[in-house]
């Protein structure tokens, strides 16, 4: 008995008929990632070397870099909207939710 699904597209419904969308990564951001990985697996093998003290430096750095930025960027949003009543639409606001919405944007080009 074949099954039910034989000879159909496991990626579309049956009623519709419109071509899938084309959801492959760009080669540019698959070459930033593999760059990125490759950067950061050179950067760890630093430690096992006689370099460790500039390996751990340039980690330092880049950890409190990114705490400083992140620090930042909840501090301004929540200085813009410093004047809002919490729990005003039935909920409090957060100011976490619209930085995240709108670092989603920047990542997906919204």
């Amino acid at each position: 008995m074949a099954p039910a699904f034989a000879g159909r597209s496991l990626g579309r419904s049956v009623g519709n008929m419109e071509p899938e969308a084309d959801n492959k990564p760009k080669r540019g951001s698959k070459l930033i990632g593999w760059f990125l990985f490759l950067a950061c697996l050179l950067l760890l093998s630093l430690g096992a070397s006689s370099y460790h003290k500039l390996a751990d430096t340039a980690l330092i750095a880049i950890r409190l870099s990114l705490i400083l930025a992140l620090s930042v960027l909840v501090i301004r949003e929540r200085w813009q909207h410093r004047g809002d009543m919490p729990g005003g639409r039935g909920r409090p606001y957060d100011s976490g939710e619209s930085v995240l919405k709108r670092f989603r944007r920047w990542y997906y080009d919204e």
